[in-house]
């Protein structure tokens, strides 16, 4: 595979971000590996973990499977994705999770404004799942995220 420029495919303004490799060129899109270190984040329904950590395999949202890979969200836009994509509903949870525990099945890749998101293409086993906390509504309807979750 060929390295290539975000600039290259990219020609809007691009907003960089640090990675352990730069992205490679895959087809017509361009693939960042994974972050280093940070965990990633997925909000889900409190009763769709429940029944993954029962079969030991988590296969995604129906819109995930619908997509072809589970979502996430790095530290500094999990709050926007929420409000973005899950506003308003209740009984959510956020799983925090160690990317270099998905292995080669994790990518990150641009999405429509450019900015990488992590794809999970395979399930989500619950022992890379480090914290799994509740995504309460809030008193002006917006998700109560936990204290110590830090913009990374």
């Amino acid at each position: 595979m060929k390295t290539a420029s975000p600039k290259m495919l990219y020609p809007f303004d691009y907003e960089p971000v640090l990675v352990r490799k730069p992205p490679t060129l895959f087809g017509n899109m361009l693939i960042w590996p994974a972050m280093a270190g940070a965990p990633i984040f997925h909000i889900c329904r409190r009763e769709d973990w429940d029944r993954a950590v029962a079969a030991g395999r988590y296969g995604g949202s129906s819109q995930d499977r619908a997509d072809g890979f589970i979502h996430f969200s790095a530290g500094d836009r999990v709050r926007a994705s929420a409000a973005k994509h899950r506003a308003g509903q209740d009984g959510l949870i956020l799983l925090t999770v160690d990317p270099d525990r998905l292995g080669e099945a994790l990518r990150w890749e641009p999405s429509r404004g450019g900015a990488p998101f992590p794809h999970l293409y395979g399930d989500l086993s619950p022992d890379a799942v480090l914290r799994v906390d509740p995504l309460p509504l809030g008193a002006d309807g917006r998700h109560v995220f936990p204290s110590g979750l830090k913009d990374v």
